[in-house]
């Protein structure tokens, strides 16, 4: 995305819609969002306003007009893999409880979809594995998690401009010892300290990066350097 539209995207963020959400005003957020939607031709922006909206009025108790605007973005966007992994999320993260089984294996097929869109696109395949990956965890769903993980390793041979810009593997903290390989674990956790180098390094103004440059050997920095 341009300068200009990042520009446009964090005016917005910062003059309407923070405002507004610290205050917990979320009708007058629903209100002025739609007002730019009347208006908005950007599809990347409807998007991310579209998106944004159903997230906040999720936090603010409003499920309905939520999940709404959720399925209104997958319906205007069919073939966008994050408005699908939004769909899954209205069901996988609720702000309010607990997800139950039944909503997350919704989520579930849902994060799928947005997967098969990824790979369709060649754009945030990482993405949509690592979010996977977090919901697998959840499930218990061990054997999927590690396949899904070995997947993760084969997609960081592939050279991609638009994809999540660092490695994950958060949701490793929360599997009990002994469920999924322990080699593919060290491996993803060493993984995930290189990144951090290079992320400290290059912030994020690099591309995502790919398995050989997480392992060229740029990033085994000792530990104090960090």
């Amino acid at each position: 995305m341009s300068k200009e539209w990042a520009d446009k995207v964090e005016s917005i963020f910062d003059k309407v819609v923070m405002p507004l959400v610290r205050n917990k005003r979320y009708s007058e957020l629903r209100d002025r969002i739609t007002e730019l939607l009347d208006t908005e031709s950007d599809p990347h922006l409807r998007g991310v306003l579209m998106n944004t909206l159903a997230s906040h009025l999720h936090v603010g108790g409003m499920e309905e007009e939520s999940l709404l605007w959720a399925k209104r973005q997958v319906e205007e966007f069919p073939e966008d893999p994050l408005a699908w992994s939004g769909l899954g999320s209205w069901y996988y993260y609720n702000p309010l409880r607990e997800a139950t089984s039944q909503e997350m294996n919704i989520a579930k097929e849902h994060y799928e979809t947005a997967l098969e869109k990824a790979r369709a696109s060649n754009e945030w395949v990482c993405s949509e594995l690592y979010t996977l990956c977090r919901l697998l965890t959840d499930m218990k769903n061990y054997e999927e998690l590690e396949a899904r993980m070995r997947e993760i390793l084969h997609e960081l041979t592939i050279k991609r401009e638009t994809d999540v810009p660092q490695f994950e593997c958060d949701w490793l903290k929360r599997v009990p010892d002994g469920k999924i390989d322990s080699d593919l674990v060290e491996t993803f956790w060493a993984l995930e300290v290189k990144d951090r180098r290079r992320v400290q390094k290059l912030r994020y103004d690099s591309l995502p990066p790919t398995l050989d440059e997480l392992n060229s050997g740029k990033w085994d920095a000792d530990e104090s350097s960090v």
